[in-house]
């Protein structure tokens, strides 16, 4: 029976795949596939994992949630490209900014919001309204579960022109510039826990790891490779070889050596931040091996794993988790999600997307939207 939704899973994505032309820079696209199917893996293999503790595949599964991080490094460099690419032509609009960013995470949300409100309407507060569940922790992991990282998304897009603008007019280097930005945020977020409001980030640690206060080095990342990419387009093969192993010792390193995450994880969560900046600048290159990681069926697979994020923990797939147990469990798990993410991604994703920059702001054509979007 597994077997059934991997070939419909396949046979569609082909099928679909197969209309599309991959535009901009497509390898980054297919890597948001990849970041997707990582947080995908840990949160649909507890029992594997609990069936087989000392596996080397449990650590890399256990590491699923280091694919947040490559989201966020995407973010930064895509959309700092973006501006700064908009800014050299005299073409950026502040408002058709924004137009686009609510395009892009704004429809499918909600919607799933309003299915998950209901499946489950004892887990839908206000906060999830407002999209800021994010900064309490009592209603961050309630409603749509993988949403918080859409309040630090929220966050990173309301600050970005400011940044960007501070970055090119600082008489100092970028890099010294997000320094001081990513230092200012941490000290507002020790502010905003001393003003103890009832149930607003209640702790250091909480702030560090769930909000823009701590996570923003891992966005700084991206703006820095978008400043070098901007001077320096080809990076060598081997750049992306060797940031690619080094991602995956620090996540196996991290997760073997621990089971939980402690306060802080600053070196830890900076290297696998920079070997994400290095596999970006590797991609974003022209060779062979990212014109095959940039064809149009890992394309489409990256196009849909907004969908497939948002889905994974809502109450349209919370009956998936307990049925795998093994490694085609969790390939079949994924081939029903893939399936459910295209119909999100076909009928209200793409659709309402299109109608909002046709209304609002650009125009689109063909079924490509342009690819120079934040990850997730």
């Amino acid at each position: 029976m597994a077997l059934i939704p991997i070939i419909a899973a396949i046979v569609l994505v082909v099928w679909r795949a197969r209309q599309l032309e991959p535009q901009g820079i497509a390898p980054l696209t297919s890597l948001r596939a990849f970041a997707a199917a990582m947080v995908f893996a840990l949160h649909f293999s507890e029992n594997y994992r609990a069936d087989h503790p000392d596996n080397i595949l449990t650590y890399f599964l256990s590491g699923g949630y280091e694919g947040v991080s490559v989201f966020f490094v995407l973010s930064g460099f895509l959309l700092t490209l973006a501006m700064l690419r908009d800014l050299k032509a005299s073409a950026f609009n502040l408002r058709q900014y924004f137009v686009r960013r609510a395009a892009r995470i704004y429809p499918l949300y909600y919607a799933l919001l309003a299915a998950t409100f209901l499946l489950a309407p004892q887990t839908v507060h206000w906060q999830h309204v407002l999209m800021i569940q994010g900064f309490f922790p009592e209603t961050v992991l309630e409603g749509i579960p993988t949403s918080w990282t859409l309040t630090v998304e929220e966050c990173f897009y309301v600050l970005l022109p400011i940044i960007i603008w501070t970055c090119l007019k600082a008489p100092w280097h970028e890099a010294v510039t997000l320094v001081g930005w990513g230092v200012s945020l941490f000290l507002i977020g020790l502010l905003l826990i001393e003003l103890r409001i009832p149930g607003f980030l209640i702790s250091v640690q909480y702030t560090w790891i769930l909000t823009i206060f701590g996570r923003f080095p891992i966005f700084a990342v991206g703006i820095i490779c978008a400043f070098l990419y901007k001077q320096h387009k080809q990076w060598p093969l081997a750049l992306l070889i060797c940031f690619t192993l080094l991602f995956f010792a620090a996540v196996y390193e991290t997760t073997s050596v621990e089971n939980t995450r402690p306060n802080f994880r600053l070196a830890e969560d900076m290297v696998i931040g920079l070997a994400a900046g290095g596999m970006i600048l590797g991609l974003a290159s022209d060779n062979w091996l990212t014109r095959f990681l940039g064809n149009r069926y890992f394309v489409y697979l990256g196009l849909i794993s907004y969908a497939l994020y948002l889905l994974q923990l809502t109450p349209l797939m919370a009956w998936i988790p307990n049925l795998v147990h093994s490694l085609p469990d969790l390939i079949a798990a994924y081939a029903v999600a893939t399936l459910l993410s295209m119909a999100c991604y076909e009928f209200v994703e793409r659709p309402a997307r299109v109608a909002i920059l046709r209304r609002f702001g650009q125009k689109q054509k063909g079924h490509i939207t342009n690819l120079q979007q934040p990850a997730i």
